[in-house]
């Protein structure tokens, strides 16, 4: 059985933008991608754009990634 790759971001900003738009485009669901940020409307923007699942609490999204991205 293949594991799925489950990849979590600490931040929403520029450089996680960047990184989930390539990973989306290189075929990565967007399901497997999630993010964590303070800033609500910022997340809010990502999860419309990209369909990632949002965080506003770090230790929540950890628990959901297999790797981790933070800046």
């Amino acid at each position: 059985m293949q594991k799925t790759t489950t990849i979590g971001f600490i931040g929403a900003g520029n450089m996680a933008y960047a990184l989930i738009s390539g990973l989306i485009n290189n075929g990565l669901e967007a399901s497997n991608i999630k993010l964590s940020d303070t800033d609500t409307t910022l997340l809010s923007q990502r999860e419309l754009e990209f369909g990632v699942e949002v965080f506003t609490d770090n230790s929540q999204m950890v628990c959901n990634a297999m790797w981790l991205y933070w800046q």
